[in-house]
């Protein structure tokens, strides 16, 4: 994409690499390298408009815009294959690293919030992947050097790190996205909702590694769990919210389904009847992929892969009476909590551990 030297300049990140030796001496091109997930790499020229003075892209015309790049229009959208607010996401995903790469926080924030405006049913399992995997979305500098050039010392080409804005999406931004998610999905979720345990994302990132995965509702591969029934569950089909909220409860890493059990325990919608389908069926999934992973012959040495190391811990929930006292009545409530511990990468018996204690 030709840019004019001046203006690109106003990026902060290009201002200083526009100042290392080997662009002094006649290097031109710029690399920017978009990681595997991203699709909507026009995201990038109309960040780099905004440094030409072209307003921010917003909610107001995000939509237009992205109709315009697929090539519809309001009048075949119906054509369109997916829901359209899908490709808009994307497009905001890609506005919004682009301004991380750029170090243009203006550009960045109003990404974040063309995102953070449309979470909904279409898009939340999106959200999801980009907040827990961002470095799958980002943009990266590849430092292309021309062959006349390579006598060019390695540190005199090394641009500054455009770490600034990056880290910030990493550590604020892509948070606050996962925590906007996670609040849309525990506040549809109520007292009569059923988790449906065949429900399974292919969008967020799953807490069982790709090549550890089996089929959606791995409760099932166990006989002895496959007459367990929860609740008021039938064999109606699950409509499409519910099973995407149940498809998130089961997939969500540890640390954000312990805050959604929190949330959730305070509006007083967890039961420990939900609370252990859901453990149940996680539960079911993780040593499922660890006998899968000893199928595959297990992990050798001692360096063992984070995602990997995850399956070694066991989820169980903890349920607390709490005692409350008010001027003339005393309450006791259910306080449910979910927590963990280490049992290793082994294949026990399946169980479900239920910690209650009485009320103090």
């Amino acid at each position: 994409m030709p840019v004019h030297r001046a203006v690109i300049a106003r990026s902060p990140f290009v201002a200083a690499l526009l100042e290392t030796p080997i662009y002094k001496q006649g290097h031109y091109e710029i690399i920017a390298v978009f990681a595997i997930q991203a699709n909507m790499i026009q995201g990038f020229e109309y960040a780099a408009r905004n440094l030409y003075g072209s307003p921010h892209l917003q909610g107001e015309n995000l939509r237009a815009t992205t109709l315009a790049l697929l090539g519809y229009t309001e009048d075949n959208e119906d054509m369109f294959p997916f829901p359209i607010k899908i490709a808009m996401v994307d497009l905001a995903f890609s506005y919004a690293t682009s301004g991380a790469f750029l170090q243009v926080n203006s550009i960045l924030e109003a990404g974040v919030r063309m995102v953070l405006n449309l979470i909904d049913w279409d898009t939340v399992e999106a959200v999801f992947h980009f907040g827990l995997r961002v470095e799958n979305f980002s943009i990266s500098f590849e430092s292309s050097v021309p062959s006349s050039l390579t006598e060019v010392h390695d540190s005199q080409v090394t641009p500054v790190n455009p770490s600034t804005r990056s880290r910030e999406l990493h550590e604020i931004w892509a948070p606050l996205l996962v925590r906007a998610a996670l609040t849309f999905i525990v506040d549809h979720i109520d007292a009569d909702f059923v988790l449906d345990p065949q429900a399974q994302s292919i969008s967020i990132p799953n807490r069982i590694p790709e090549h550890l995965q089996s089929v959606p509702g791995a409760i099932c591969s166990n006989p002895g769990l496959a007459t367990v029934k929860f609740g008021s569950l039938t064999d109606k089909k699950p409509g499409r919210k519910n099973t995407i909220a149940s498809a998130i409860l089961i997939s969500l890493p540890y640390a954000q389904l312990k805050e959604a059990f929190k949330t959730l325990n305070a509006r007083r919608v967890l039961s420990s009847n939900l609370a252990q389908t859901v453990v149940v069926e996680r539960e079911a999934r993780r040593l499922q992929a660890l006998r899968e992973l000893a199928r595959q012959g297990g992990t050798r040495g001692k360096d063992i892969p984070d995602d990997i190391k995850e399956l070694g811990y066991q989820e169980f929930f903890v349920s607390k009476g709490v005692y409350s006292e008010a001027p003339g009545s005393a309450t006791v409530s259910m306080e449910i909590m979910l927590d963990r511990e280490w049992t290793g990468l082994v294949v026990p018996e399946i169980t479900v551990v239920n910690h209650t204690f009485s009320p103090k």
